[in-house]
């Protein structure tokens, strides 16, 4: 009983209380949409090279957008990490604020 109430303290409910947390929910939200992303390059390949949707012009330009930005965020969010990581070994009490993290994915995702 002990262990069941533990799971779901741990899984009721998710709440990002440091940086870090947040930036590791949104990096993986990212992969995972990567990954759903590469799904009609998945049936292309495996339907002997057939082109299926990418014959489409207006889909292969969208595809080719979304999966560009996925990658871009991908990158800028792990380089953001890193420099939070940085910042908080260098400042060991400096607390960084979800708002900055939250101003900085708009600015980037914007340009």
């Amino acid at each position: 009983k002990q262990w069941y109430q533990r799971r779901v303290a741990i899984t009721a409910g998710v709440r990002h209380k440091n940086f870090s947390n947040l930036i590791y929910t949104i990096v993986c939200s990212i992969d995972v949409c990567t990954c759903v992303v590469q799904i009609p390059v998945m049936v292309a390949l495996f339907n002997a090279r057939r082109p299926g949707v990418f014959g489409e012009t207006i889909f292969c330009k969208g595809w080719s957008v979304a999966f560009y930005y996925l990658q871009q965020m991908s990158m800028f969010l792990v380089m953001l990490l890193s420099v939070s990581r940085s910042i908080k070994l260098i400042f060991l009490q400096y607390q960084i604020r979800s708002r900055y993290l939250i101003f900085s994915f708009l600015l980037y995702s914007g340009l």
